[in-house]
């Protein structure tokens, strides 16, 4: 905190610095509002749970906010105000204070940008409550996770955790003096947000992701107090296109979406092409149907599994791709498989009492740029630690391997994930999927889901024994999704210019009366309002 102190009378040096070399978004939203005069306030009072602040990160939270102030809507914010030590932009090390001041200063910025009124945490907390906050942070185990109230906090606490350090499990001693830290981030912004409904009448509460240390804390407090919240963020579909969900976090709330909302829909022949024709773009990187790809080229060569691995012609061959461990585990655990290590347990466990499959672990690419930025833990590290010497039917290859997923799935029979969106390409290639952990395609008829050992290592059987294959109604209601998927669940970004790795480029619009005619965001704020369902259906 002291060296904070010393970087605030400098904060906005640092923010200029931060901007150096690309286009700032408060400036260029200020340069288009000029004198732009907002109305008075005839309609209810919103609260946008931004808490820490990242420019470009929460800048749809402010063109939301100034669209619903030019509508008539009172618009608070929660912001962190440095009354948190700990979050997930301000970790553990040292150098986390320069990010904090600057995060401090845009949280000034944003709220002077966007005419919205600040609610900060230090205002909101009393003595007496900080001071039950610290005793309830030292009483902290590895076993209870209350806070004051005894109100849970272990999914936000241990999630907040998991995110800084990268790392699949942080329910040890080892880790008990940085859980207390991130509990205490949790204990006071589940107490700030409860203090904000004690004294102003909350309409809605809209925030980003709804998960972590702070959010997940927040979203927690609004729901045991009745409050409403929509949950967005940004997908990784398209240019930064937005997914949004009402009452929980949409990485959840997508898993139990019903298929009613799509499946008796017939999509015509064009929408068949153009759905499949984005699927088959995914493969290309320099196709940039997304802002994410983790290849630099498209590998267009056949891999020879005889020649790379030794493997006779004929065998059965099943392809492994997992998750990076702690974000798979922090979003898609499922009761039988809570993390990446069961996961591979289980797999291997089959394999070595069916040597006459082969298995090939191809380990997610991204670990390869996450290790490089100082990642605590890989799925490698966690395969070696189960299994120091691999069977001889199992191949591993490193995120660095030049063999991409997509060459090794044109060449296996059977892909086992714990849960990704490969899913939805592999199954339009007429490659079976089985998931264990859960996500988006979860529950919707396009993957084998397995509830336990005995139904997963059944279908692997199944497989090897060639009694089991993708049907066609599998295919189709795995098109049927992606469809929904990709043009329904994600909304398109109208508003503001993205390039690259969702770096700020500009605005759409250019004036005032531009934003508020925008059909997109206007149509975001009618389903706020109505609580409908954010399925987009614009043309």
């Amino acid at each position: 905190m002291i060296l904070q102190k010393i970087l605030n009378p400098i904060s906005s040096k640092l923010v200029d610095y931060k901007y150096r070399d690309k286009l700032n978004p408060f400036v260029e939203f200020n340069r288009i509002k000029g004198n732009h005069k907002l109305s008075p306030i005839t309609k209810g009072n919103v609260l946008i749970g931004s808490i820490r602040m990242n420019g470009v990160g929460q800048l749809f939270e402010g063109m939301l906010a100034y669209s619903l102030r030019m509508k008539g809507y009172k618009v608070y914010a929660l912001m962190c105000g440095q009354g948190l030590e700990h979050c997930e932009t301000k970790d553990l090390k040292l150098k986390s204070n320069y990010k904090c001041s600057i995060c401090y200063k845009e949280q000034n910025f944003f709220c002077d940008t966007f005419g919205v009124e600040p609610l900060y945490i230090n205002d909101l907390i009393n003595n007496k409550e900080r001071e039950t906050i610290e005793q309830s942070c030292s009483k902290m185990s590895i076993e209870s996770m209350l806070n004051p109230n005894g109100i849970d906090l272990e999914p936000e606490i241990t999630s907040g955790l998991m995110r800084v350090l990268k790392v699949s499990n942080v329910k040890s001693e080892n880790y008990l003096t940085d859980l207390k830290k991130y509990g205490k981030t949790s204990m006071l912004t589940y107490q700030a947000t409860l203090n904000i409904f004690k004294t102003i009448h909350i309409d809605q509460v809209v925030m980003s992701h709804g998960v972590y240390s702070t959010w997940g804390a927040m979203i927690k407090a609004c729901n045991h107090s009745g409050i409403d919240t929509a949950v967005w963020g940004r997908g990784y579909v398209g240019k930064g296109n937005i997914l949004a969900t009402h009452r929980k976090s949409y990485l959840f709330e997508n898993i139990v979406e019903p298929t009613s909302n799509y499946i008796d829909y017939e999509l015509t022949e064009a929408e068949r092409k153009k759905t499949l024709d984005y699927i088959k773009s995914k493969r290309n990187p320099n196709s940039k149907v997304d802002y994410v790809s983790y290849y630099d080229k498209e590998e267009k060569g056949i891999l020879n599994l005889n020649e790379e691995f030794k493997i006779p012609l004929g065998k059965k061959v099943f392809g492994m791709f997992p998750n990076i461990p702690w974000d798979g585990q922090l979003f898609s655990a499922s009761e039988s498989y809570p993390n990446i290590g069961e996961f591979a347990k289980s797999t291997i466990e089959w394999f070595v009492l069916n040597p006459d499959n082969y298995l090939i672990i191809r380990a997610h690419p991204a670990e390869l740029a996450a290790r490089s930025k100082n990642q605590m833990e890989t799925f490698k590290d966690i395969l070696f630690k189960l299994y120091p010497k691999l069977p001889e039917n199992v191949k591993f290859l490193n995120s660095d391997s030049k063999i991409t997923s997509y060459q090794l799935e044109e060449q296996i029979d059977v892909a086992l994930l714990y849960a990704g969106t490969i899913a939805l390409e592999f199954t339009m290639n007429k490659t079976p999927v089985i998931q264990l952990g859960k996500n988006f395609s979860s529950n919707k008829g396009f993957v084998f889901e397995p509830l336990n050992n005995s139904e997963y290592h059944g279908l692997l059987d199944g497989f090897s024994n060639s009694k089991l294959s993708l049907t066609d109604e599998m295919f189709e209601n795995g098109l049927k999704y992606i469809h929904h998927w990709v043009y329904k669940r994600h909304i398109p970004e109208t508003i503001i210019k993205l390039k690259g790795q969702l770096i700020f480029d500009g605005f759409f619009f250019t004036s005032m009366d531009e934003l508020n005619e925008n059909k997109t965001l206007n149509w975001f704020i009618d389903k706020l309002e109505s609580k409908e369902d954010f399925v987009y259906d614009l043309d």
